[in-house]
């Protein structure tokens, strides 16, 4: 399961504070919750609060405010994402958004 997190120690110097940004489905925002999301691996990273996230959301990955990324499979297949949100048959593996030039901009576990 990916976490993301910044390492910041003065301005300037390092990644703002959320960049990136692990998010966790939970069942509701106790700690308990929190922990079981993580626990069960239902996490997905973002290059920080306000960048496009790829979910899994039942039985497919939803891409959200992607429109222009590609979707990158584990096998290195790469798909165009068209539109605010776009979904598309789940597999297990990890999957990648990445900008035009490759950048990583959100990963789902």
């Amino acid at each position: 399961m990916p976490i993301g997190g910044s390492d910041w120690h003065r301005p300037g110097s390092d990644a703002r504070p959320g960049t990136p940004t692990t998010w966790i489905a939970c069942a509701d925002e106790s700690v308990a919750g929190v922990l079981d999301g993580l626990a069960a691996g239902r996490t997905a990273i973002t290059a920080g609060r306000d960048a496009p996230v790829l979910l899994r959301v039942d039985d497919e990955l939803v891409a959200v405010d992607a429109d222009g990324a590609m979707l990158v499979c584990p096998d290195g297949r790469r798909t165009p994402v068209r539109g605010s949100r776009v979904g598309f048959a789940d597999h297990p593996e990890p999957h990648l958004l990445e900008t035009d030039d490759r950048t990583v901009i959100a990963i789902a576990a």
